[in-house]
């Protein structure tokens, strides 16, 4: 007698996808506050190719040994080579996966608090530059192309006044977080353009006004009123 072929019942797969909601658009709400603000990348190089003379600063920034001392660098190659061997003596398993990077650290400026029980009580310590461009020179001369500022001070003359820029991650870019010691959301947009008009050093800094706006759920953004005359910028 011939036995019947076994029967293989394949369990149907499950297609079927449980209901998830679509998100079509996100809540944005204008909140009225206008801000000036300065777009990404803006650096040293920038602040003394739109005539800045003198600043206050916070910058921190690094380079490769090898970069800052460029054809000085034969020493610190040998010395980085005797380096290696004393650490290789020393963990002989790592020889074939062990290297040595050696950068400098540049501060100017800095961060501290008068109360180490809260953390957010930060006070921010500025460095003064009274030659901007030779300042920056300084720089280029160690192969620092571009350097990244964190807070800066200029000084406007109409009306003579300190601005202070803080660069906001919300914002993805540097807004006026102080006008001498007034706030950043005091100014109307009026008043901030009229700023802008009568100090051409903000003009060359392509400063320009935005308006807050809160995306429920997301974040905080600022936006761009596009220039009169073409919608498409």
């Amino acid at each position: 007698m011939v036995s019947e072929k076994p029967v293989i019942r394949k369990r149907p797969e499950l297609t079927t996808l449980p209901e998830v909601p679509t998100i079509l658009k996100l809540s944005e709400v204008e909140t009225g506050t206008h801000l000036m603000r300065l777009n990404l990348p803006f650096t040293l190089t920038h602040l003394a190719q739109a005539g800045v003379k003198k600043a206050w600063v916070l910058i921190r920034t690094g380079k490769s040994v090898m970069t800052m001392l460029g054809s000085d660098s034969a020493y610190f190659n040998q010395f980085r080579q005797e380096l290696q061997e004393l650490l290789y003596k020393k963990y002989p398993s790592f020889r074939k996966h062990l290297g040595i990077a050696t950068m400098c650290k540049i501060s100017y400026g800095s961060h501290y608090t008068n109360n180490p029980e809260n953390k957010s009580d930060v006070v921010t310590s500025l460095h003064y530059i009274a030659d901007v461009p030779a300042f920056q020179q300084k720089f280029d001369e160690c192969g620092f192309s571009q350097v990244p500022l964190l807070v800066f001070q200029i000084m406007i003359e109409k009306p003579t006044m300190i601005l202070t820029f803080t660069r906001h991650i919300h914002y993805k870019g540097f807004i006026v977080s102080q006008f001498d010691r007034r706030a950043y959301d005091t100014y109307s947009e009026r008043q901030l353009l009229d700023l802008i008009r009568d100090n051409p050093v903000l003009q060359n800094m392509r400063c320009h006004t935005c308006q807050t706006s809160l995306i429920y759920g997301v974040s905080e953004t600022c936006i761009v009123k596009p220039k009169e005359g073409n919608k498409n910028e």
